[in-house]
């Protein structure tokens, strides 16, 4: 089953071309760009759906942003024969705990449905972004919640916006960073990295040892976004790196639909 998959970001988003082998194709593109003259998901299935690549079995897509969803329809519906949306009230196979599912993010469902499907449970997945988000899936609650905190590039940002002479600063100018800054610049650098890696391993240790509890075994802890690496190291073993977990989870919600007869 072929499967064309977005992800609606607040900034950026992904499409990516997806089978039952992993992800094929993907391209990057801003948000705001869809439904646009300079939107390239239209172009890009047309395509795709050339002989090189094959018949394209349908959409799948998650968004954060709503009112992109109308606007990302218009430029796919004469290109598939199939579009899905999902969300935490159309997730086949995945257990909802939550006292308002219709307040999960999209993206974070399809975080779970693809530990799930990918990894097993009990499982932590940790998304990078521009916010950082960690999903617990265990086995008898399923999607149970999680915590949402500022990312990376949102903290230094923040520094620089709501201050008069802070100056701001890429985080990521740094592969080391020394332990004492010597200038401005190097002492956010330090204040953010060092801060953001201390951040992601305060909130994912007590969940970690939570489900350890409950669970009789350590979860397994997925790290997505661009800022995953900050989860390695530490008290923690067995951290799987997956960019795609997101897109796979799309894919994965796409064909248990289809194999139940609901699409």
């Amino acid at each position: 089953m072929k499967v064309a998959c977005v992800d609606v970001g607040n900034s950026n988003s992904r499409l990516a071309l997806v089978d039952e082998e992993g992800v094929r194709l993907r391209i990057k593109f801003p948000t705001a760009a869809i439904g646009g003259s300079s939107c390239v998901v239209g172009p890009t299935l047309e395509k795709w759906l050339s002989k090189e690549h094959g018949k394209i079995d349908g959409l799948a897509f998650c968004s954060v942003v709503p009112s992109v969803v109308s606007r990302l329809e218009g430029v796919t519906g004469h290109l598939v024969p199939k579009s899905f949306n999902l969300s935490a009230l159309n997730c086949r196979g995945l257990k909802v705990s939550y006292p308002n599912p219709g307040e999960i993010g999209q993206d974070r469902i399809a975080n779970a449905v693809g530990a799930q499907a990918f990894y097993g449970v009990p499982c932590i997945v940790v998304d990078m972004g521009t916010a950082v988000t960690l999903d617990v899936v265990s086995p008898d609650l399923g999607y149970e919640g999680g915590v949402i905190a500022p990312g990376l590039a949102l903290m230094s940002h923040y520094l620089h916006e709501k201050t008069a002479l802070l100056p701001e600063v890429n985080p990521h100018e740094w592969d080391d960073i020394p332990i004492i800054g010597k200038s401005t610049r190097e002492a956010i650098g330090i204040g953010c990295k060092r801060g953001f890696t201390g951040m992601i391993h305060a909130l994912v240790e007590p969940v970690y040892d939570e489900l350890k509890r409950r669970c009789g075994k350590a979860p397994v802890l997925v790290a997505a976004g661009g800022d995953s690496r900050f989860l390695k190291g530490g008290v923690f073993s067995g951290v799987y790196e997956d960019e795609d977990i997101t897109l796979r989870g799309l894919w994965e919600s796409f064909r248990r639909e289809s194999e139940a007869g609901a699409l």
